[in-house]
């Protein structure tokens, strides 16, 4: 045994003196001598967040901040923004998750590199450049926090119309649709999801996982119901609730629609438009997918996040794109799409209820509302939590006031969560007075735009942070310029195509990127000047 201990001994002190003659060795030990020395904008040595989350938190996570406004709001909408594309949404849809695909991928390996709260901020400001980082996140956590208010006042819509098919009286509905009345509604949905992210990590795991199992039962309950039906009776239904003369004016809408712009890819002479039309509409409904970077900002409070974020992503983006494929598909199956254009044109205020009340029959009303509503409030939740995580890791860096790091005791960031709970709320206002569309289109140019960045981070990541890329656990290997690439090139042509159909929404998106990258400069001198090595600070992770 001492001989044992002996030779073990032997093999430790020559490794020792292999590793105080080397090189490298002595560059790192001189780099941590340096930043040891030096004062950093860190807020404290621990963030002070609790590490709760399992891949399967992390997929449900994503699968309720993606399916509920992509599926069930944009699936309608995208006839009114891209007119022609028909019922060739499924494939839109298809083409939709290729840069989601690739970009979820990436997302997968950089959370598997950089497990940190912040999620983008940190893969970003880490792997390519601190300014980009907070450039780029500044963007989504806006864009996103106003889409979170804009998704709850799409969801009052559902959850008054529940009450109006179970029967309750409409004196009370007409108050519900009120602006008062509607707006209330709205803001008492944003307070409950903004309580039980500050209450406590159980109660928001467990709403979670719940709304996740009735997003997807009830889709697939709902896929097998629609099947039973046929276009021919939902037109005999939309016939007796709107009358005939109403159904013949917005069929006559759609067939304009149609006879305007024609869409045939195995046409030579139509190819090129209706290609236009295809990654037009794909552009529109990626913002199906914007979702699945959600989780991973809250990389610090995974167990085992290395191993387990790359899993829930993988699954959930699988489980996604079957479900939004097989769910359009039906719907498209059921409902014209050329009333679908037409009531959209006509009534450019058109909400999914009003589709959906057509069914004949209360009992499927009910059950599509309640998984509707279910699966668009769901979403509300996991965005709450993980946009206010980028204003925490903002502040955590010395970017924002130290005060937004704070955590209560259950090791929630109640502050962070606070001005994005805010903000959501400024946004359900201006839904009630201008509309809910445009802000979509703008929080999607915002997102293409991040996923464009951290597809390119990737991209570099290998090269130009090596030790980085080493510490992944999920790697793309030889497919890592392949995949990053794919990603950045077709973000950048979604961008190009939204950027056509909504550039009015672009000149507003340059405008508060242009605010954010006063603010970064602003925040990022001020710390230098206190005497803050911001240099140092990004060049290693934040503490655990």
């Amino acid at each position: 045994m001492k001989f044992e201990v002996s030779i073990e001994k032997e093999k430790v002190d020559r490794t020792l003196k292999d590793l105080e003659d080397d090189v490298v060795f002595q560059n790192v030990k001189r780099q941590a001598a340096k930043i040891r020395s030096e004062k950093l904008g860190f807020a404290r040595g621990a963030t002070g967040l609790k590490r709760y989350l399992g891949w399967f938190d992390i997929m449900a996570i994503t699968v309720c901040a993606v399916v509920g406004m992509g599926i069930f709001i944009k699936t309608f909408s995208v006839q009114t923004a891209v007119p022609g594309i028909g019922d060739s949404v499924p494939l839109a849809f298809l083409i939709g998750a290729v840069p989601a695909i690739c970009t979820a991928l990436c997302y997968a390996s950089l959370a598997s590199a950089l497990p940190r709260d912040g999620g983008e901020y940190i893969f970003i400001s880490r792997g390519l450049n601190s300014f980009f980082g907070f450039w780029t996140t500044w963007m989504k956590w806006l864009t996103c926090t106003i889409a979170m208010g804009v998704i709850a006042y799409a969801s009052t819509d559902l959850i008054i119309n529940m009450f109006y098919v179970v029967g309750i009286s409409q004196s009370i509905i007409n108050s519900m649709r009120s602006p008062v009345g509607y707006v209330t509604i709205t803001l008492v949905v944003l307070s409950i999801c903004y309580w039980i992210n500050i209450k406590s990590y159980k109660y928001y795991q467990w709403a979670i996982r719940i709304f996740f199992f009735i997003i997807i039962f009830g889709s697939l309950l709902m896929i097998l119901v629609h099947l039973a039906y046929s276009p021919d009776m939902f037109i005999r239904g939309a016939t007796q609730k709107y009358g005939a003369e109403t159904v013949s004016l917005i069929l006559d809408a759609g067939n304009k629609i149609a006879d305007e712009h024609s869409f045939d890819l195995f046409n030579l002479n139509t190819f090129l438009d209706s290609l236009k039309i295809l990654l037009s509409a794909a552009s529109v409904l990626f913002f199906a997918y914007i979702g699945f970077g959600h989780a991973v900002t809250a990389s610090g409070e995974t167990k085992e996040p290395r191993k387990n974020i790359p899993k829930g992503i993988i699954s959930a983006i699988i489980c996604i794109t079957v479900l939004y494929f097989l769910v359009s598909v039906t719907f498209y199956g059921f409902i014209p799409w050329k009333y679908i254009a037409g009531y959209s044109t006509l009534y450019p205020d058109a909400q999914p209820s009003d589709f959906i009340n057509v069914s004949p029959y209360a009992a499927e009303i009910i059950l599509t509302s309640f998984i509707i509503m279910i699966a668009l409030v769901s979403v509300i939740l996991p965005v709450m939590a993980s946009i206010s995580r980028i204003f925490f890791a903002w502040s955590f860096d010395g970017l924002m006031s130290k005060k937004f790091s704070k955590v209560n005791k259950n090791g929630m960031p109640v502050s962070a969560l606070t001005v994005t709970y805010l903000i959501a709320v400024l946004a359900v206002i201006e839904s009630q007075v201008t509309g809910i569309f445009k802000v979509l289109e703008f929080s999607t140019i915002a997102m293409l735009f991040t996923y464009m960045f951290v597809n390119i981070t990737m991209f570099l990541l290998p090269m130009h942070k090596p030790l980085y890329y080493n510490m992944a656990k999920f790697k793309l290997g030889k497919f890592n310029s392949l995949v990053s690439g794919i990603g950045v090139m077709t973000a950048f042509l979604l961008v190009g195509m939204l950027i056509g159909t909504s550039f009015d929404s672009f000149i507003v998106f340059c405008v508060l990127v242009m605010i954010g990258g006063i603010i970064y400069h602003y925040n990022y001198k001020k710390r230098v000047e206190s005497g803050i090595d911001m240099e140092t600070t990004f060049k290693i992770l934040p503490p655990e």
